[in-house]
């Protein structure tokens, strides 16, 4: 694997890697850290990769274990509601009620739910990524989806376009 390709690889699932990594951690500049050491590993095993084409979901397993590995290290956790989101100016009411109720899913609930609706990997990627069963993919995907459901609902998000 060359570089050219490589770096054209990191650079049409950026935005997904940085997606994956703020969902298991739940901080930008620690989720930042992770995609950082998540390629610099990459690109130190790049040689182990078999099939090019899989490269996404090589890239996103390492990632994934490298978030699990920050949060094996972490001695203390802060909840999302007790942290105050800088970026968050400009930002609609009901973006950021979408975005806690998504934090608020447990972790095997929310990164299906991530890496197949905003990621757009199709339900056998998740599964290959995650390393399970195509059913219980599918299973998670639909328990997340009534937990959000459910906790939206009860923010009552979007109460105007259901009059």
């Amino acid at each position: 694997m060359n570089e050219q390709f490589f770096t054209a690889e990191v650079k049409a699932r950026e935005r997904s890697l940085y997606r994956i990594a703020v969902s298991y951690l739940r901080n930008d500049a620690d989720a930042a850290d992770a995609v950082q050491d998540a390629l610099l590993k990459a690109w130190e095993k790049r040689d182990t990769l078999r099939v090019p084409a899989h490269f996404g979901t090589w890239l996103t397993r390492i990632l994934i274990n490298t978030c699990k590995g920050r949060l094996r290290g972490r001695t203390l956790e802060i909840a999302l509601a007790e942290v105050p989101d800088e970026g968050t100016q400009g930002v609609s009411e009901d973006a950021l009620v979408l975005r806690a109720a998504l934090d608020s899913l447990d972790l095997k609930y929310r990164i299906p739910l991530v890496l197949h609706y905003l990621d757009g990997y199709p339900v056998k990627e998740v599964a290959r990524i995650m390393g399970l069963p195509v059913g219980t993919v599918k299973s998670r995907l639909s328990r997340a989806k009534g937990q959000m459901q459910t906790r939206l609902i009860n923010q009552e998000v979007f109460d105007d376009e259901t009059k």
